[in-house]
């Protein structure tokens, strides 16, 4: 009964194949470029993200702020989100953007529940920080799956979806980009996970028990209210590196805001794309993808949103389609690592080996009784002749690299 609350961010129903319909997908393949520009739905459909609303900001309206002072929060917020921990730091780049934050708003408004609501444009903010040459994290995340436990009646609680320090926790991970997930709870998970490992923090137990939702960020945190507020103390695994830390704060929404900080920062310091030298950009900007399997119009819209969220203020140009095998344009200020790690974030994207192009052999033809003229010819071409005059030593040229290979990379939608 928990399907829809529990579908992992990110995540979209596999395509099913079925033989009776081939006659169908067949001409929906051929015709799949021209459906997508007949019904505009390039660029349009890119508007999706894994953290839905990404370029949004909301916060709860202040009466000791004016309007001004609270569109700033609104703009820190926000680099915080795409530059990371240290972009307020930079304020000499980003100094005109700060004193006027308006300039990168598209639209300013409220809510019912009196809220700000502040709708940045992306464009100008991905300029900005390109400009000052500074990393960014676009809002495809690594997804974070939570296993939490609370006191209760009889002892520590597993923290369950619905629950109000899940949609506490949630509401926090949604400010800070952070791509939280709460477990089933269900009979396999609780088979396997106590809430006493939970507190402990026993890696052994959870990372194993993880990889059923396979999330890329494994978080265990114990919540223990206090006279005075509330503490939080939180292990993090991400990739072979262990984080713990405590957070400890006078009410549980600003404990959790911090808490969804220090992971969004953590986060970033493993996946932020860094700026490369611009003689490196001019090299590595621009890339082709060839992805295999896109097989209907769902996938194809699937694919065009992960690779928006990478490319930079030009939007991923379509350069071919042949049945359902796409060729896509991308411009990524990055190294092919770095592409690589986001792209694998979409575990829909398998990664395939450049393929082999044989050289095709060309069979000789059987030799035939050489004529009496052909004879005389060979004769005369083995008498010795005149040594020509040594030519002056040049140094080999060496062939110029296939960029175009470089920049190229295989994948497979599944």
């Amino acid at each position: 009964m928990y399907a829809d609350q529990y579908t992992l961010p990110g995540r979209f129903k596999p395509v099913r194949h079925c033989t009776r319909r081939k006659p169908f997908m067949s001409v929906m393949r051929t015709s799949l470029l021209s459906l997508i520009l007949s019904l505009g739905l390039f660029p349009g459909l890119l508007a999706a993200a894994v953290i839905e609303d990404f370029f949004r900001v909301e916060l709860p309206l202040d009466e000791e702020q004016d309007r001004d002072q609270q569109l700033r929060a609104a703009l820190d917020v926000m680099l915080l989100r795409l530059g990371g921990p240290d972009v307020l730091k930079a304020q000499t780049p980003l100094k005109a953007a700060l004193d006027d934050p308006r300039s990168l708003m598209r639209r300013i408004g409220s809510g019912d529940d009196e809220r700000l609501e502040v709708d940045f444009e992306p464009a100008l903010l991905r300029d900005l920080l390109g400009q000052a040459r500074l990393p960014m994290l676009g809002a495809s995340r690594p997804e974070v799956i939570l296993w939490a436990v609370l006191p209760g009646t009889l002892g520590d609680e597993l923290v369950l979806q619905g629950s109000e320090w899940s949609n506490l926790l949630r509401a926090a991970a949604q400010q800070r980009a952070v791509a939280l997930t709460v477990p089933l709870a269900d009979l396999q998970d609780r088979s396997l996970v106590t809430e006493a490992q939970i507190r402990e923090a026993d890696q052994d137990v959870l990372l194993p028990a993880s990889e059923r939702y396979a999330s890329e960020v494994v978080l265990a945190l114990a919540i223990d209210p206090q006279d005075d507020g509330v503490r939080l103390s939180w292990t993090l695994w991400v990739h072979d590196k262990q984080h713990t830390g405590r957070v400890s704060e006078s009410s549980a929404e600003l404990a959790a805001d911090k808490l969804m900080l220090n992971l969004a920062n953590l986060i970033f310091a493993q996946y932020a794309v860094q700026p490369l030298a611009p003689s490196a950009e001019q090299q590595t900007g621009r890339w082709v993808l060839v992805v295999d399997n896109v097989s209907d119009l769902d996938a194809f819209s699937g694919l065009q949103r992960t690779l928006q969220q990478l490319s930079g203020n030009t939007p991923p140009q379509i350069l071919s389609i042949e049945g359902s095998q796409v060729r896509m344009g991308l411009d990524f200020p990055g190294s092919e690592s770095q592409l690589e790690r986001l792209l694998v974030l979409d575990q829909r994207l398998l990664r395939l080996p450049a393929p082999v192009v044989s050289q095709p052999q060309v069979e000789e033809p059987e030799s035939e009784p050489a004529t009496m003229d052909e004879l005389l010819a060979e004769q005369a071409q083995t008498e010795p002749a005149a040594e020509p005059e040594p030519e002056p030593e040049t140094e080999p040229v060496e062939p110029e690299a296939d960029t175009a290979q470089q920049q190229t990379l295989y994948f497979r939608w599944r």
